[in-house]
């Protein structure tokens, strides 16, 4: 993660060497997809059979029997209906979260401070402390929560968005992977290419898919968060109104830290539609959304306490089960009636 923020960092003052490796991400996670036409060529014999059975002569004294069986035949033969695919999101919220990376990415290269050779000597400084020790006295508390809080962030949205990443034509893992060291620089496209996946969304099968959909996960979470910001309270307690003003000193002065925090704010903006999306394949109104992401990074945490599970693999989908065929009632010999599946 560290590695990569330098890298963003230092190179930050062009935006090209960023740009291409999103762009390369991009390009090498489509998948083309292929179109099948099957079903047209199904349900013309599925319509074929129904008319040839209701023009078949009916017996005289068997007649009411005669029926039910064709009947009953006609629905056994007729097909279940195609699962219901995906519903996509709508160009609008797509492209907003587009123009939210090519915004930022501009942002950063003409417009951030600290390109100066001194701010970015101070840049590397302060990085050299972080990696060699995440909770360096010399680095204001506020900023070395913030440093930590990007690292969880990234395993948060993963646990969010990999439930429907299954058939994307976008594969989520390049974008995953580099959101560990370029948070939303590299989450953006797929954020913004992707499809909305709120129905027939089963429980993963996979092993990855299981560890993120856990609540044991979820609790790692929850217990690294709490830990970090216990040790970052501590730390302010001893003079809270120098800690933020040391902070914001650094966030006008110094590159990494101003980007640093942008990124922060851009993926807890980007964590309500993620949410929400997660929140309809699994139940539950608009207010759990606005609830668990008022708070940022801590209410989507609290979210993956409390989310129920998705159905099972082998619990067919509402839209994919088989059509049931009614109890019909049939005439006996002796006239009278019994119920026949």
């Amino acid at each position: 993660f560290t590695t990569a923020k330098k890298e963003l960092t230092m190179r930050s003052r062009g935006g090209g060497p960023l740009l291409l490796v999103c762009v390369f991400g991009v390009a090498g996670a489509f998948q083309v997809p292929v179109r099948r036409f099957s079903e047209c060529s199904q349900n013309t014999r599925g319509l074929g059979l129904g008319l040839r059975l209701a023009a078949s002569p009916q017996q005289s004294q068997t007649e009411g029997e005669s029926a039910a069986v064709t009947s009953d035949a006609v629905e056994k033969k007729t097909e279940p209906p195609s699962p219901v695919p995906p519903s996509p999101v709508r160009g609008g919220p797509r492209f907003g979260v587009l123009g939210l990376w090519v915004g930022l990415i501009l942002y950063v290269a003409f417009v951030a401070p600290g390109k100066d050779v001194a701010s970015q000597a101070l840049d590397t400084e302060m990085l050299e402390k972080l990696l060699a020790d995440p909770f360096a006295p010399s680095v204001p508390p506020v900023f070395s929560w913030l440093f930590n809080a990007m690292g969880i962030w990234p395993v948060v949205m993963a646990a969010l968005l990999l439930p429907g990443a299954k058939d994307q034509k976008v594969a989520p893992w390049p974008f995953l992977l580099g959101s560990l060291g370029l948070g939303v620089f590299a989450l953006g496209p797929y954020v913004a290419l992707r499809e909305e996946r709120t129905e027939n969304v089963q429980r993963p099968t996979d092993f990855i898919g299981q560890r993120f959909e856990s609540k044991a996960t979820a609790g790692v979470i929850a217990l690294a968060f709490i830990a970090l910001t216990y040790y970052t309270a501590v730390a302010v307690a001893v003079d809270p109104a120098g800690a933020f003003a040391d902070y914001k000193t650094l966030f006008d002065t110094q590159l990494f830290v101003h980007v640093t925090t942008l990124d922060f704010i851009a993926l807890w903006g980007l964590s309500f539609g993620i949410l929400d999306e997660d929140r309809k394949r699994r139940g539950g109104s608009e207010l759990t959304t606005i609830l668990f992401c008022a708070v940022p990074l801590a209410g989507p945490i609290l979210y993956l306490l409390n989310r129920p599970p998705l159905p099972a693999a082998d619990t067919p989908p509402s839209s994919q089960m088989p059509t049931i065929i009614r109890r019909k009632k049939k005439k006996t010999g002796k006239g009278k009636s019994r119920d026949d599946n």
